[in-house]
């Protein structure tokens, strides 16, 4: 739903990327899934 909402994030401005969950499971698994993606603050 995120990604049909939010797309690409340029109308707002931003950029976006999306991991995809396929099973529901503990948030340990999010970070494994998610864990190719770089955080810059």
């Amino acid at each position: 739903m995120f990604k049909e909402l939010f797309d690409d994030g340029s109308q707002l401005g931003l950029t976006l990327e999306y991991a995809i969950q396929y099973k529901p499971r503990e948030l340990a698994d999010a970070f494994i899934v998610g864990k190719k993606f770089k955080t810059f603050f």
